[in-house]
């Protein structure tokens, strides 16, 4: 089985609001030292074409939405199809042409901040349902607590990193220091929805849960963002993180003033 990346380098856009400058921590609580949002899904969650396109960051988008539903106990997986389905859609956007699984020339990969900001002013229609989020915020990702509060608050990080060859090698084990080490086989996607006060990280990739040391996400990461969206909290009840629905609707309002100056 081949294993794809597909990350473009890391775009950075000043507008782009930092989560330390939106949520009032003194207001929230601390982290729990576990969460698990994978927790209700199985442990195969769908490849989605990440082993025949570098779709990998539609496969983020779409790991979100299923470990919101599923928190929310309405999982909804996206097939291979639907997953492609959104590379291409998010590839036209980009390039004009949309990625043709006939022309490699077409998989081009995507940028993460024009995944999210696509999604955000337009969305994409699954399963005839628009999913669209109300916004996100950069999570500063060479701060462990941030990141930590990002996964419980927001329900996962959409998660960029600069994949090294010994990561690529050593899929299924614990990615730790050796890990992080050596030449980078490629920008890679992924959703982080686990984490461990003491011991680290968890994503999903190539459709399985993938462990990592704090030292491993800390040499890796280039970008990660937390999103707040109706899947996590629709308006009528408590986000399942149990944070207080009107502070949510409040980050919201205050992220799309700032956002549309």
């Amino acid at each position: 089985m081949t294993l794809m990346t597909g990350k473009l380098p890391a775009k950075h856009d000043n507008r782009t609001l930092l989560m330390y400058n939106v949520v009032d921590h003194a207001a929230l609580p601390a982290p729990h030292d576990d969460v698990d949002w994978f927790a209700p899904l199985p442990e195969d969650m769908g490849m989605m074409g990440n082993d025949v396109a570098g779709n990998c960051g539609a496969c983020g988008l779409a790991h979100l939405i299923q470990v919101w539903t599923a928190a929310n106990g309405h999982p909804i997986t996206l097939t291979t199809e639907e997953a492609i389905g959104l590379y291409k859609i998010l590839t036209k956007e980009a390039n004009g042409v949309e990625y043709d699984p006939n022309d490699p020339t077409t998989d081009t990969g995507l940028v993460l901040l024009d995944v999210l900001t696509y999604w955000r002013k337009i969305g994409f229609v699954i399963r005839g349902v628009l999913h669209k989020i109300g916004a996100f915020v950069k999570v500063n990702h060479h701060n462990v607590l941030e990141m930590r509060q990002a996964i419980e608050w927001f329900g996962g990080v959409y998660t960029g990193v600069a994949l090294p060859q010994a990561a690529m090698d050593s899929v299924g084990h614990l990615w730790d220091e050796h890990a992080a080490s050596g030449p980078v086989a490629g920008g890679h996607c992924m959703t982080a929805a686990k984490s461990r006060k003491g011991s680290g990280i968890t994503y999903v990739t190539w459709g399985r849960r993938q462990d990592g040391t704090w030292g491993w996400m800390l040499a890796c990461t280039d970008e990660a963002y937390a999103i707040i969206s109706q899947e996590w909290c629709d308006g009528s009840k408590t986000a399942p993180s149990h944070l207080d629905i009107a502070k949510l609707r409040a980050y919201l309002v205050a992220i799309d003033a700032q956002s549309s100056r």
